[in-house]
């Protein structure tokens, strides 16, 4: 079931101007420089309204949009810098958009061209002790710290699979040095579920599997206290709220099999979760 069956007539939306070949420079600043085979695709999901930019998405699957909404409710309720989608439409398309989160305050970095050496494929902690030295002071680690490790917490119980390079950044305000995770987004990429005995989650920051999972407890303790606040975030009570929020269709059968599908997973990554808090 794509968008167009889940909207009603009360739902709200945005319309996005067409696509601006003559704005490709801005475009460009706006998602930044990386190599990748899909920069040009991304750069075509770039449009206006009302004189702000948006990156658009369009044609996702129930569960591919459910999650990006999903991610983005889960990181308010723990107070994690994220992005707001609106639902939205172009000229022919339907989809959601989020509006562009950068500004002229801030330097904006993914971990491939931080000023600082990052490890893409580590599988300690020690990407995690080095983004600590962009910090300005101590109160700047500690809060960073923090959103890292709700990061990590709603990572693994999303099952999040797809937090590489491209799907996180950072920020530095220019002129106080304050450095923190940029606002998060795309959650469109979630497993159903994972083995509770052999698992691996991918992640840009630090491989999440059961040795690397004990590693990070055991240096930083707090990340189970965390964890706990993640789990016990109820996945089906936010569902509801998404569909209220953007008054989309309750009365048709996808909305029961989404409430099933999210309540089996929340209890399956309760169950794997915690096996770790022991």
């Amino acid at each position: 079931m794509m968008l167009t069956r889940l909207i009603t007539k009360e739902t709200s939306y945005i319309e996005l101007e067409e696509d601006l070949i003559e704005k490709i420079q801005e475009k460009k600043k706006i998602i930044g420089d990386f190599s990748s085979s899909k920069y040009t695709s991304y750069l075509s999901m770039i449009y206006k309204n009302n004189n702000n930019w948006y990156f658009f998405k369009e044609n996702l699957k129930t569960i591919e949009l459910i999650n990006e909404l999903l991610g983005s409710y889960m990181s308010k309720k723990i107070n994690l810098p994220v992005v707001s989608y609106n639902i939205a439409k172009t000229k022919d398309k339907i989809g959601i958009a989020s509006m562009n989160f950068k500004d002229n305050n801030h330097n904006y970095y993914y971990p491939d061209n931080l000023p600082i050496n990052i490890n893409l494929y580590t599988i300690t902690t020690q990407n995690i002790d080095n983004l600590q030295v962009m910090c300005m002071n101590q109160q700047n680690i500690d809060i960073f710290l923090n959103h890292l490790l709700k990061l990590l917490s709603l990572d693994l119980y999303m099952i999040q699979s797809d937090r590489h390079r491209h799907n996180i950044q950072f920020s530095q305000n220019i002129k106080t040095g304050f450095f923190d995770i940029a606002p998060l987004y795309d959650f469109e990429s979630c497993k159903k579920e994972i083995n509770v005995n052999n698992f691996l989650i991918p992640n840009a920051i630090m491989e999440l599997y059961l040795d690397n999972i004990k590693i990070l407890a055991r240096e930083y303790p707090e990340f189970y206290d965390i964890l706990k606040e993640v789990i016990n975030i109820d996945m089906t009570s936010e569902i509801e709220k998404i569909f209220s929020d953007y008054k989309l269709n309750q009365d048709c059968s996808v909305y029961q099999k989404l409430i099933d599908y999210y309540e089996i997973k929340q209890n399956n990554q309760r169950k794997v979760i915690k096996k770790f808090l022991k």
